[in-house]
């Protein structure tokens, strides 16, 4: 994967709803199409919102950026941006949820984001940020009709180490002393999914929480995303169990 093709302009603060899936922008004809601009401007809005970034993928495709961008490490972190593409097909690639990190590059002839996650995998089973999510944006073009779409794949990429009997050991204890009812230990709630990736046990546990426990806020949000990533590794059948 290489690094993206990018042209960076001055950078503004951009907030937007989360929306994810797979994407199709049709246009009558491409041939009777001009080229648009490469902005962010959302349909409706009077006044146009130049990029801070574009991307360009291949011919045809590129991709305007607006949002923050960290350009203090390597790759770039962009976090609160919405994206659309630009030239043939263009419409409003979904945008990543407020607040999430994401790494972004350009590997022929897709646009690649990878979307951080709060993830148990740091040492002694630690919270940290970490890629779990790839999605890989592709035009594509019907030959006979020379209509464009930009579809998105999603796939899972983290990686996670099975817990040892130790690990699982303290776990237990931290669960048999979480206190009732609201749920208030993030970590905790992370080595529990961590467990119940690698055993039947507790992943019935790990399933049964929002029974046992009241979720409230962010921490709901971060159960309902470990909860997808369990079932994103239960299809896939990735984990030796």
């Amino acid at each position: 994967m290489r690094k993206p093709d990018i042209r960076i302009m001055p950078i503004r603060p951009y907030s937007f709803l989360a929306a994810l899936g797979l994407i199709a922008a049709f246009i009558p004809s491409a041939r009777a199409q001009g080229t648009p601009s490469c902005e962010c401007t959302p349909p409706g809005a009077e006044q146009p919102l130049a990029a801070d970034t574009v991307f360009h993928v291949v011919e045809y495709f590129d991709v305007a950026l607006c949002g923050r961008i960290d350009c203090s490490v390597a790759p770039f972190v962009y976090t609160d941006f919405t994206m659309r593409s630009c030239g043939r097909a263009p419409v409003a690639l979904p945008p990543r949820t407020p607040g999430r990190a994401c790494h972004i590059a350009i590997s022929q002839p897709y646009l690649v984001v990878d979307e951080f996650a709060l993830l148990p995998t740091g040492n002694d089973m630690h919270l940290e940020n970490r890629p779990c999510r790839r999605t890989r944006f592709v035009m594509r073009v019907h030959e006979d009709t020379l209509q464009y779409a930009i579809n998105a794949m999603r796939e899972l990429i983290a990686t996670f180490e099975k817990p040892t009997p130790t690990q699982l050991a303290q776990v237990q204890l931290r669960l048999d002393h979480a206190p009732m009812p609201f749920w208030t230990d993030k970590e905790l709630l992370g080595q529990v999914f961590l467990c119940a990736v690698y055993d039947a046990g507790w992943a019935a546990r790990f399933k049964a929480l929002r029974d046992q426990y009241s979720f409230g806020g962010t921490m709901a949000e971060y159960y309902e995303e470990l909860l997808g990533v369990y079932h994103d590794i239960s299809r896939s059948s990735s984990i030796s169990r």
